[in-house]
């Protein structure tokens, strides 16, 4: 079913976001400049460009850190042995 009503707020967050100055995360020196705008707009009122800005923002650095800094799941075996010498 059509809702026009619906189009309106879709064309309406697409212009929103048209306004913000998106690049990708290329390097470390974005990703830094990234984090840096970040803790600037993190607390942005809901529905505002700065609070899509954010959202935006924090999945381009996520998927940097996932890329640059894996953290890799612990081996369970060695994570026994470490608590075991922690008790004894």
């Amino acid at each position: 079913m059509y809702n026009k009503s619906r189009e309106k707020e879709d064309y309406h967050s697409i212009t929103q976001l048209d306004s913000i100055n998106i690049q990708l995360i290329k390097t470390e020196s974005d990703y830094r400049n990234g984090l840096k705008r970040l803790e600037v707009i993190f607390d942005a009122i809901k529905g505002t460009p700065e609070s899509d800005e954010a959202d935006v923002l924090a999945l381009l650095i996520d998927e940097y850190e996932k890329k640059h800094y894996k953290i890799e799941a612990p081996d369970p075996i060695e994570r026994l042995k470490s608590e075991r010498k922690k008790c004894t």
